[in-house]
């Protein structure tokens, strides 16, 4: 890392510019933390694109209180759910680099010097660093601690996410992007999942990422997350996406370790989403219902025939049930 980034950073605008989108909804409690570590990084050269997702608390307001740095640009919205608002983002971003940062989260005062650092010493497209868990009843928790500083292969990136070890590298968060990834990328807007969809397709595009893993980033976990939510039709859409990063991978002539993985990721989505639909209130339209049920056989047959790790039976068994019942 350059010896000299800290000082040349305080006036030097020839660095590059980090454009960072913050999609923000009904998030008065910690909006104002998230906000003041982004504006008061070390890395000076950086705008913040704050879009406001039709917010009905106060939400909006504390977004318009930071306006006074010209670095800060806010965007008001209708509520058209966190994909939208980060591709609306992306449009208004123009930057050299881009990262996202969730409106609960915050991060280290010098993560930015860091990342743009390393990125420019390694001469790498994506650089990321590690995560702090913040727990819902206090403590942290570092999900990378196994790893150390250097580089990663952008195919452990994608195995890591479809066989949902601990390592978080799904999230688009703890990471700056070169701002040419995004060119003709948008997230899927209208499913759930959508950041797994952008994201395996920019680690295979750049083949290696650099990581930093120091835990830099506090991602917030709360209590009225999206995965406690009574069974809704919506969640099916998480079955809808993991299908379509399979075919992406089998549509690009991946790997076999690749297809084989986004096979099971399906199969593993698939399973979990429709067993949660027979443990959960809420009304589904039978038809919808009776058109995934028809899948889970085929996905099954799938899924073992080219399983390259022992079988999860316990999803097997999961998927069966759901599938009939």
């Amino acid at each position: 890392m350059p010896n000299n980034m800290s000082e040349k950073n305080q006036q030097d605008l020839s660095l590059p510019l980090l454009s960072i989108i913050v999609p923000v909804y009904n998030a008065e409690q910690y909006l104002q933390r998230c906000i003041e570590s982004l504006i008061n990084q070390t890395y000076k050269n950086l705008d913040l694109i704050l879009v406001d997702d039709g917010s009905t608390d106060e939400s909006g307001a504390i977004c318009d209180s930071f306006q006074e740095d010209d670095r800060v640009k806010v965007f008001h919205t209708q509520n058209r759910g966190q994909a939208s608002a980060r591709n609306f983002g992306l449009k208004h971003a123009t930057g050299d680099y881009i990262t996202f940062v969730d409106d609960d989260d915050w991060i280290d005062a010098n993560m930015y010097e860091k990342l743009i650092s390393c990125a420019i010493q390694y001469n790498k497209q994506i650089t990321g660093c590690a995560t702090a868990t913040e727990l819902p009843g206090g403590g942290t928790r570092n999900t990378f601690s196994d790893l150390t500083t250097g580089i990663i292969s952008g195919e452990q990136c994608i195995l890591d996410i479809l066989y949902q070890t601990s390592h978080a590298w799904g999230a688009m968060w703890n990471k700056i992007y070169k701002a040419e990834l995004f060119d003709g990328r948008y997230f899927p807007d209208g499913k759930q999942l959508e950041d797994y969809k952008l994201v395996t397709e920019l680690y295979y595009t750049v083949k290696q990422i650099y990581f930093v893993a120091e835990p830099m980033y506090h991602w917030c976990m709360r209590d009225n997350s999206q995965s406690k939510k009574d069974f809704s039709q919506e969640k099916l859409t998480v079955i809808d996406t993991a299908e379509e990063i399979r075919d992406y991978f089998r549509h690009n002539s991946s790997g076999k370790d690749i297809v084989s993985a986004a096979n099971y990721f399906v199969f593993r989505e698939y399973a979990d989403v429709m067993w949660s639909r027979c443990n959960s209130s809420g009304s589904i339209d039978k038809q919808t219902i009776k058109s995934y049920q028809r899948k889970g056989f085929s996905i099954l047959n799938e899924y073992l025939k080219t399983s390259s790790k022992e079988v999860d039976m316990k999803r097997v068994i999961k998927l069966i049930l759901a599938t009939l019942f």
